[in-house]
């Protein structure tokens, strides 16, 4: 599939077209999932005493720092509400993947991985930031990941 950005400063708000040759039941489901992933999964996020609503497809990961949940939106990380294993329930499993019992990962933010000396795989992030696997989430990450 081409993916192509038509850049205008006319276009506000920003809106997405699927062309094709006919509507199947293939442009549907990507119709439909390009708008529960924009529109439909927000959280509430709060950072420097400012509380923003975060979309879904912003997010990299959620992890836990300092007995707090939080997530990464580019540069900046927000202080959520919930709960890793509530994440976990409630996210895409298409979306997301949950690489150690404190952290969640878009699947998307993913560049690469690399198997380390001790058997985990180290993840690299597309934003630059590297993470590791617990040996309990490998299994699942090698398998929904190296399909």
């Amino acid at each position: 599939m081409l993916v192509k950005f038509n850049l205008n400063p006319k276009f506000q708000p920003t809106w997405i077209a699927i062309n094709t040759t006919e509507k199947t039941a293939k442009s549907e489901r990507m119709a439909n999932a390009i708008t529960h992933l924009v529109n439909d999964w927000q959280i509430q996020g709060s950072a420097a005493g400012k509380i923003k609503m975060i979309s879904l497809y912003e997010i990299t990961r959620f992890y836990t720092q300092n007995k707090h949940v939080v997530c990464e939106v580019g540069q900046q990380v927000y202080r959520i509400k919930s709960r890793i294993y509530e994440l976990n329930e409630k996210l895409p499993p298409d979306t997301f993947i949950q690489i150690s019992s404190s952290e969640i990962v878009s699947l998307a933010s993913i560049d690469s991985l690399a198997l380390t000396k001790t058997g985990s795989y180290q993840v690299n992030l597309t934003n630059g930031e590297t993470t590791f696997t617990s040996r309990r989430y490998m299994q699942k990450l090698r398998k929904e990941f190296l399909k």
